[in-house]
């Protein structure tokens, strides 16, 4: 044995094995660094792996089967003593092996503190803030993309909790960059962000694979990098994202606290078929309105079906049943009780979680609408949660409706800044404004929007509105009206209907309402006005007062055949009071009026109730001829704030009968825009 060892040292079998495995860690270092950069395909360094693998064994065979001789490279077997050079031979080689052991010990000095910096580089305060694009599936099946995007998600979860960091985009602000062509400059300017992470997931089998790099926004330097390469598991999914976040905040010098660590350290499961339904419950719950909520129940309700300790999955679960309620899919009692119930898991499971906090806090809000209880239980879920422009926004929607403007607005501008390509809050910030009346501020939010996304037909429709609040000539609002934008909206038959009666074309409001192509007429979620009743009003002040009372029948004959339900609910009561006040009922008008005033109160909301005093006064009080109720509940309106101006709802015909009344006279000279 001894003399086979002294053989294989004389035929430098050693150094070759040590030169070879040198020469293969640099050239695996060097095709990972350049994987990335250079597009290469995901499974480059893979095949780099096998096939140096593969070679180890070949090298090994050929040092010892040939020998270096002065007359070149010959088989051993028929080499002569003292021909062979191997000695020198030998020698080279320890002093190759010298210069590759130094070649490798300089890539690592590089690579650790020149090329990514993670706990060096110099970060001034203000500087902590990150966008995570989104990541690239480097998957073979498009199935994946939930897989992907889940992790995405979780990533940036784990991001927003962690307290020491300026800033963390919301994943709206960053998805539209999913298939862009990314300069990385441009990227970070418009997101106000100084750092980037992009990367990209790939599942084959039973194993997935993580590459990300941390990028300095206006340099393009490289802070960070890394490939993780797990079995596919919950586990290894979820310390991937804790070690991708502990890693980032490393680099920014974002120091963690113990809390902020043990959260980002937890499993949520252990269950991979629940962990599959969670991920793919994301991608419906991230878009609540329509089947995609009801879709989002469902899979949530799969996920806790598998894992019933599953906590994300119960908060997700209760939270879609209050969407489902609070866009109006379903706000039966069977529903409140299901949200309810699943918070009551999610309590019993993590009692003291930002998510348990969230949840309940939107159940308050959204469902209950105790406000100030929710509004201590977003506090609380923020302390967790600092860099989540959800908790933010949700506050500011709060504070709107119980007359906290100044800071409603301070903080939807902070959730904007978390998430500044958010249309929603863009123009939920633009809907605030223009409550308070301050229509050009909501103009530029809504510029704001069309700018991210030019043919966005929700901001041109808030445009317009705010044309018709603030006194703008009615020939500019009609020309408004025609933007192809409008084209698909539910708000430009009624907007060009109100144009059409307050410029007094009374045959071009009866032409509207003859096109319309809603047999419901106009409904949203704060006004109810039935076909019947726009056809009766039209002809009512067309002069057509017989028609005009056959048109309201009909109405109150459509609001009959809703459901209880239905009835029974502000926007229907106004409907009924309006008819009835038409059709002479004064006493049942009022009666009725009152009581829908009395179902959805300023009290309660002083963002969206307040605009019933509107329509009680110019739908039932003052064709039920109680003029001085109809002004009590105007002068209420104009001394808070609200939508219309005095100038633009004067406009209005169905205001004829008091205009000259000295109340109103008094109102109009009082609340006059300067």
């Amino acid at each position: 044995m001894a003399s086979f060892f002294l053989e294989l040292k004389r035929r430098n079998v050693f150094r070759v094995a040590a030169a070879y495995a040198i020469v293969s860690w640099l050239l695996i270092q060097i095709i990972v660094s350049i994987e990335e950069p250079l597009s290469l395909p995901s499974w480059s360094d893979t095949l780099v792996i096998v096939l140096l693998a593969a070679g180890f064994p070949v090298a090994l065979l050929l040092a010892w089967a040939y020998d270096l001789t002065p007359d070149g490279i010959k088989l051993t077997k028929s080499v002569r003593s003292g021909q062979s050079v191997a000695k020198g031979a030998g020698r080279k080689l320890n002093y190759a092996i010298i210069g590759l052991l130094v070649m490798a010990v300089g890539y690592m000095f590089v690579d650790n503190y020149v090329r990514r910096p993670a706990a060096g580089i110099d970060v001034e305060s203000g500087s902590r803030s990150i966008a995570v694009l989104p990541f690239e599936n480097r998957s073979a099946l498009e199935d994946d993309r939930f897989f992907v995007e889940g992790i995405h998600d979780e990533l940036l979860t784990h991001l927003s909790q962690i307290g020491s960091l300026d800033k963390v985009i919301s994943r709206t602000s960053v998805m539209e960059y999913r298939d862009a062509t990314r300069n990385l400059r441009e990227i970070g300017t418009a997101l106000g962000v100084t750092t980037i992470l992009e990367g990209g997931v790939q599942r084959a089998g039973d194993r997935v694979r993580v590459n990300v790099q941390l990028i300095d926004a206006a340099t393009d330097d490289h802070l960070w990098a890394n490939v993780y390469d797990r079995e596919l598991s919950p586990e290894n999914v979820f310390d991937i994202q804790t070690e991708v976040a502990m890693a980032i905040a490393e680099a920014l010098q974002a120091a963690l606290t113990p809390e902020e660590a043990t959260r980002l350290s937890a499993v949520p499961t252990r269950n991979m078929q629940a962990y599959t339904f969670y991920q793919s419950g994301l991608n419906y719950f991230r878009d609540p309105r329509g089947a995609a909520a009801r879709t989002a129940v469902q899979l949530f309700e799969r996920a806790v079906e598998e894992d019933a300790s599953f906590a994300l999955a119960w908060e997700k679960l209760a939270r879609s049943h209050i969407t489902v309620h609070w866009f109006g899919l379903d706000r039966t009692e069977s529903r409140r009780v299901t949200a309810r119930d699943a918070i009551d898991r999610l309590r019993a499971l993590a009692p003291d979680s930002p998510e348990l906090h969230l949840a309940t806090g939107q159940y308050l809000y959204m469902i209950d609408r105790n406000y100030d209880a929710a509004l201590a239980e977003f506090a609380l879920a923020e302390r967790a949660l600092p860099n989540s422009s959800e908790v933010v926004a949700f506050r500011a929607f709060i504070q709107r409706r119980v007359g906290q403007w100044e800071e409603s607005v301070a903080n939807m501008a902070q959730a904007i800044e978390l998430d500044p390509r958010n249309l929603d809050l863009i123009l939920n910030q633009a809907g605030t404004l223009t409550v308070l009346r301050d229509y050009e501020q909501g103009d530029v939010m809504a510029d704001r929007a069309l700018e991210l996304a030019p043919d966005n037909g929700p901001a041109v429709v808030g445009k317009v509105s705010r044309a018709l609040y603030r006194g703008d000539p009615l020939d500019e609002v009609r020309a408004m009206l025609d933007d192809p934008r409008l084209t698909r909206s539910r708000f430009q038959p009624y907007l060009r209907w109100q144009r059409a009666i307050m410029a007094n074309d009374y045959e071009g409001a009866r032409d509207l309402v003859e096109a319309w192509s809603n047999d419901a007429g106009f409904v949203t979620g704060l006004e109810r006005v039935p076909l019947g009743a726009l056809r009766g009003w039209t002809d009512y002040l067309a002069g057509d007062i017989d028609v005009a009372t056959a048109s309201f029948m009909d109405a109150r004959a459509e609001l009959r055949a809703l459901p209880v339900e239905e009835q029974e609910g502000f926007r229907s009561l106004m409907a009924l009071g309006e008819a009835a006040a038409m059709l002479g009922e004064t006493d049942e008008a009022i009666r009725l009026g009152r009581e829908a005033l009395a179902a959805f109160p300023t009290s309660v909301d002083t963002y969206s109730a307040p605009e019933l005093r509107i329509q009680a006064s110019l739908r039932v009080f003052i064709p039920a001829g109680d003029y001085n109720a109809a002004l009590d509940e105007l002068e209420a309106y104009f001394a808070a704030p609200g939508r219309w101006s005095i100038e633009g709802l004067s406009r209005d015909p169905r205001l004829d009968p008091i205009r000259d009344d000295p109340r109103f006279v008094a109102l109009v000279e009082r609340y006059r825009r300067q």
